[in-house]
């Protein structure tokens, strides 16, 4: 799989969205999850990744998986706090840590047509927002 430009901009008049659908899709059919059920939350609420357990079989798929999911934070920053985690894991992940990961590929499948939308405004002023807990 190979992407120059990693991104789809839709050139419609504002509002404009910029969207990674097509690569999130060839990443469920690389992951061999492109009939998984979706979920609400990209990793359970109050879960804690630690960096005991039985280790996951193939650590290089694990790091290829989550290597894809850093491309797709570029237009999903909901995206940023989970794979930041399960990327703290790449020397040594866990049973635990892959079904993480798979957690949030089923999050990504349910929402895989999220992106960043921009809009016309009557102020040249950029507002953005963040919930930086």
């Amino acid at each position: 799989m190979s992407y120059g430009v990693l991104f789809r901009s839709l050139f419609f008049p504002l509002p404009q969205s910029l969207t990674q659908d097509k690569y999130a899709y060839d990443l469920f059919s690389r992951a061999l999850m492109l009939e998984a059920s979706h979920v609400s939350t990209p990793l359970t609420v109050g879960s804690h990744l630690v960096s005991f357990g039985d280790a996951y079989s193939d650590p290089t798929h694990y790091r290829s998986l989550v290597g894809a999911l850093q491309y797709l934070t570029i237009t999903r920053p909901d995206l940023s706090y989970v794979v930041n985690t399960v990327s703290q894991f790449l020397q040594a992940p866990t049973v635990y840590h892959f079904q993480a990961v798979k957690r949030i590929f089923r999050y990504v499948c349910g929402t895989q047509h999220f992106g960043l939308t921009f809009r016309r405004t009557s102020s040249p002023a950029v507002l953005g927002y963040s919930d930086a807990d």
